[in-house]
């Protein structure tokens, strides 16, 4: 019901105030899947950050359906091992944490924790996680994924100046 939705302004809906694109700059790391009117950019390591960045994000059929992805882990930020593309709509992407924020030692550090990461694109996006530790007793762990849309044009994002945009609203968290 729309008496149950408030207004607020895109800061605090998407956390930045505007999308300050004034082109498209696509860079030779960006892994791009497609399928059907479903397209993801995302980094090397199968994020969509800075959120809001020009060039990146889940779009279908022209709008930007996300547009901050962000996997975070204890010992992070991850190094990049290997990213590839055996699929127009998938993406494995293979990341490393080394062992030092558990206790290890600086001058042999070794990357303890593997992180696997299959990115899918059918009628949506996917992803998979698969994490392996080497280390030799279990690890207090977190993993957190950020997320968030700001509905912008694929035109917006490519440069394009809107005259105005659409009002956002606070999201609604339910039980389900």
């Amino acid at each position: 019901p729309t008496e149950q939705m408030r207004p607020v302004s895109m800061d605090e809906a998407v956390g930045y105030p505007a999308i300050a694109c004034t082109h498209e700059t696509l860079s030779e790391h960006t892994l791009v899947l497609k399928h059907d009117r479903l397209f993801l950019l995302v980094n090397q390591h199968g994020d969509i950050t800075p959120p809001g960045g020009c060039s990146l994000g889940l779009f279908q059929e022209d709008t930007r359906i996300l547009s901050r992805y962000r996997l975070r882990v204890a010992g992070g930020p991850p190094v990049l091992l290997s990213a590839q593309m055996p699929r127009p709509y998938g993406a494995v992407i293979d990341l490393a944490v080394n062992d030092l924020p558990f206790g290890g030692n600086a001058w042999d550090p070794r990357n303890v924790i593997h992180i696997r990461r299959e990115l899918s694109l059918s009628d949506r996006l996917m992803e998979g996680l698969r994490l392996t530790s080497y280390l030799r007793t279990p690890p207090d762990y977190w993993i957190e994924l950020e997320f968030g849309v700001d509905f912008a044009d694929i035109f917006e994002v490519r440069g394009w100046r809107r005259p105005g945009r659409g009002q956002y609203f606070a999201p609604r968290v339910e039980a389900d």
